[in-house]
């Protein structure tokens, strides 16, 4: 299946697949609008196809390889695997020749310069925000109304 930007521009069934969650790429914009600039591609490659995107320089970013096999910027891209950018990188993918291509998630997004502090499943930037956040589950208060976008925004 191709998505509606391959369809578009007349691609092969071995070009590339991809569909933005968030972001613009391929004059199709995803549907997940972001309070800081970020990418979330899902791309899926038939066998021999090829996919490039640009990640803007000072953006950290990864791939997440779910099915297939091929490399992802000069890196072997593997099941399970994942592979991190370099800051600014210009992403090229080429699928291997089996049945399966390459999958893969690719994430991206502007450091916004905060702390980090993770435990558990939970990332917040202070350790008090952490201990708020497991209370919070274990009381069934961890979505609050008023954390939820503006309508506006959404």
């Amino acid at each position: 299946m191709l998505c509606a930007a391959c369809r578009w521009r007349g691609r092969p069934a071995a070009a590339c697949a991809s569909w933005p969650a968030t972001s613009t790429s391929g004059g199709v914009t995803g549907p997940i609008k972001m309070r800081n600039p970020g990418l979330l591609m899902d791309v899926r490659l038939a066998a021999g196809g090829n996919f490039t995107q640009e990640v803007p320089e000072g953006w950290n970013g990864f791939c997440y390889v779910y099915e297939g096999e091929g490399k992802i910027s000069g890196s072997r891209a593997q099941p399970e695997q994942t592979l991190v950018l370099g800051p600014g990188d210009h992403l090229v993918a080429a699928a291997g020749g089996g049945a399966a291509g390459l999958k893969f998630l690719l994430v991206a997004g502007k450091p916004i310069g905060e702390p980090i502090v993770q435990h558990g499943p939970f990332v917040m930037n202070t350790e008090e925000e952490i201990q708020q956040a497991f209370l919070d589950y274990r009381t069934g208060q961890l979505q609050r109304s008023q954390d939820d976008l503006p309508e506006d925004e959404l």
